[in-house]
């Protein structure tokens, strides 16, 4: 059964999931384009429902959400494709190093250590959320990307 255990109580409680008709029209809104090859990165899966006994498949977002971003994801902005956020590496047990940069710019990438949440959130909204911790070159876990990080921060 999938699910997790409730520390309080010996029950486990199962997730759910709630079917989606549209998973595009969820991130239109997004400031960073978020692709089909991205959805289960953002708690979508696609799995079997049944309706009339009859068994279909369909998108659905699961409750909790969980997020899983693997290392090398890239993201573009929407209005400005020069612009992009990549999962740079597990910079910790609780967080990733995500790179935010410019295509166009020698030194293009400022790095920062979120959780996965707040890059989903960040994806969203393109505003860097305010617990990130800006890293550096001697801070970064990202190997070779980490030669591209900007000794000046400067605006993305």
């Amino acid at each position: 059964m999938a699910g997790f255990t409730d520390m309080n109580t010996t029950k486990t409680i199962r997730s759910r999931s709630i079917r989606i008709e549209d998973p595009a029209s969820m991130f239109v809104d997004w400031k960073y384009r978020i692709d089909k090859h991205h959805y289960e990165s953002l708690g979508l899966v696609y799995r079997q429902f049944v309706k009339d006994k009859r068994p279909y498949f369909a998108w659905a977002q699961m409750n909790p959400i969980e997020y899983i971003f693997e290392t090398g994801y890239l993201f573009y902005e929407n209005n400005d494709s020069s612009k992009f956020l990549q999962v740079a590496a597990d910079w910790d047990a609780f967080r990733i190093e995500v790179h935010a940069g410019i295509l166009t710019m020698q030194k293009s990438r400022q790095a920062y250590a979120v959780t996965a949440q707040e890059f989903a959130e960040w994806l969203k909204t393109g505003a860097i959320p305010p617990e990130a911790k800006l890293l550096d070159f001697s801070s970064s876990k990202a190997g070779l990307m980490a030669w591209e990080i900007a000794r000046d921060p400067f605006v993305i």
